[in-house]
């Protein structure tokens, strides 16, 4: 290789180099944006109907703190107490059992203790849908779900979707929610 053709690749190569790392080092542009101010009041009457104004949230009050607490309570408990399958019998109530108060758990394993599993699977999932509290005090609620509840048996093969209330009592024990009751409707 001759040298004018080496020192040639040389040059190339440095200055190659030294464009990447200026390329790479350079500031960035700098974009002047002046702020816009489009802030325009408008009355209620200059709306239009699909229109909507936005009000500043307001905090919620101690009852609709304890009601929201009360519900978010029932509709975990619903689902999960709601739901089974034999492969597994109980659990779902075993899982919840801390839930229980004393009263309730005795008349839970009283229950399970008297029935016997089906022959074959038998799997059922439910889902909570609404809750409605009705009759709370300080100290205990009745909360009103709606749930769908999805039933498969081995024997049949295909799932059965029922929609099914259930009646739930709470009662507050110290800053926890328990259940007294759980009625099937």
């Amino acid at each position: 290789m001759s040298r004018k053709l080496l020192i040639f690749i040389v040059a190339f190569t440095l200055a190659l180099v030294a464009f990447v790392v200026w390329w790479f080092t350079r500031p960035a542009p700098q974009v002047n944006v002046q702020p816009v101010n489009t802030t325009t009041e408008v009355t209620p009457a200059e709306l239009q109907p699909w229109q909507t104004t936005t009000s500043p949230a307001v905090p919620a009050t101690p009852e609709q703190v304890a009601q929201t607490s009360a519900k978010n309570f029932a509709l975990r408990f619903v689902e999960i107490y709601g739901s089974y399958s034999s492969d597994a019998p109980y659990q779902n109530l075993k899982a919840v059992d801390y839930m229980f108060t004393s009263n309730f758990k005795q008349i839970v394993e009283a229950q399970t203790a008297q029935t016997e599993p089906a022959g074959g699977f038998y799997g059922v999932t439910t889902k909570a849908l609404t809750a409605q509290v009705s009759n709370q005090t300080e100290s205990s609620a009745t909360v009103l779900i709606s749930t769908q509840r999805q039933e498969l048996f081995s024997r049949t093969g295909e799932p059965q979707l029922r929609y099914q209330d259930i009646k739930v009592t709470l009662v507050k024990q110290g800053q926890s929610w328990l259940v007294e009751s759980a009625e099937w409707q």
